[in-house]
């Protein structure tokens, strides 16, 4: 264990950000938070969808869009420079949206959708967790 007075620093290990509700204004604020302080999210990474993080990111003036790289693993966001935004995606492929995929606001996921997303989260969530488990 190393002493307090230490100084050598513990590796840094990679910070994932989540991005909430994909119709909400997380994915914005990621975008902009990579825009606006590229040093203070470095060695941070998305975990969400590639395509909504693309469509986040267009939505800010082209001066401040930064490129998008899809990762595989958390470690391969600390070897990026901060004016990338890596993007681990979650699921396997982007989730489908069908008729009936909107709530009555016509803008938020119905609760069908939400139950589907959940679904399909589950089982990569638990195909993940059975090959770290070595079965």
């Amino acid at each position: 264990m190393p002493s307090l007075t230490s100084t050598t620093r513990p590796e840094p290990k990679p910070l994932a950000v989540t991005l909430g509700d994909p119709c909400g204004i997380g994915p914005e604020t990621i975008a902009r938070a990579w825009a606006e302080a590229p040093e203070a999210v470095r060695g941070a990474f998305v975990a969400g969808d590639l395509g909504v993080m693309r469509r986040a990111m267009a939505l800010l003036p082209p001066p401040q869009q930064r490129p998008l790289q899809a990762i595989t693993a958390p470690a391969q966001a600390l070897a990026l420079g901060p004016e990338v935004l890596p993007v681990l995606q979650v699921l396997p492929e982007p989730l489908p949206v069908a008729p009936g995929a909107l709530a009555s606001d016509g803008f938020h996921p119905s609760a069908q959708t939400y139950r589907a997303w959940a679904a399909a989260v589950a089982a990569v969530i638990g195909q993940r967790g059975s090959e770290l488990a070595g079965g």
